[in-house]
């Protein structure tokens, strides 16, 4: 797709719409100014970018900032991404092309510095759809401290779905209007937890590890 040849893709999503895609990238040879940058495109017109956003750098060193995984909400305002340093980044994209500076700026501790474990950083995100037409936009992600966190983007606060033994490593959110259970999520050390997330303030009551 146009100026995407050349460029390592990490991730992309679709928009709710079905014509709008976001191909987030890393560009080793710093052709657009920064090392990871995401790009839009307009399927319904030519095969080129019709605008794109360079990534805000990580203040971790240590870790190359790549994308794992990037959403638009079910609304299709929103456009997030998570990264490996811990973070995840939230726009509303329809003004992005303007405003480099994200929405929110969500950021998980990363583990102990005396911890031989490796970090993923935020390996697992999800937006949530099935509260309403009404309610907020909910972004639900789940990092290497092992926390997965709800984040409210009309209100900007979050809170604290569950807390792993450790880093996550997947999860995905039922519906319980269909009888699913809450929150099921699995860490990095192969444990299955087993959450009903409406009963206790911190998830873990009714809780099930496997």
């Amino acid at each position: 797709m146009g100026d995407t040849a050349g460029l390592f893709c990490h991730d992309l999503c679709i928009h709710p719409a079905g014509h709008y895609v976001a191909i987030a990238s890393t560009d080793d040879e710093l052709r657009f100014s920064a090392r990871h940058l995401v790009e839009f495109f307009d399927l319904r017109a030519k095969p080129r970018a019709i605008f794109r956003q360079c990534l805000p750098p990580s203040s971790d060193k240590g870790s190359q900032a790549e994308v794992l995984h990037s959403r638009f909400s079910p609304d299709g305002i929103y456009y997030a991404c998570s990264r490996d340093d811990n973070t995840a980044q939230v726009w509303d994209w329809r003004w992005m092309a303007k405003d480099s500076k994200p929405f929110q700026a969500i950021k998980h501790q990363p583990p102990d510095r005396n911890s031989s474990r490796n970090t993923y950083g935020v390996a697992a995100m999800t937006w949530v759809a099935h509260y309403g037409p009404s309610s907020p936009p909910v972004l639900v992600t789940g990092g290497n401290d092992g926390k997965i966190i709800q984040w409210d983007m009309r209100r900007s606060d979050s809170h604290l779905l569950a807390k792993l033994e450790t880093g996550v490593g997947t999860f995905s959110i039922g519906d319980r209007h269909k009888s699913e259970m809450p929150l099921i999520a699995g860490d990095c050390d192969g444990k299955l937890y087993i959450y009903d997330v409406r009963r206790g303030e911190d998830g873990r009551t009714a809780g099930t590890t496997l």
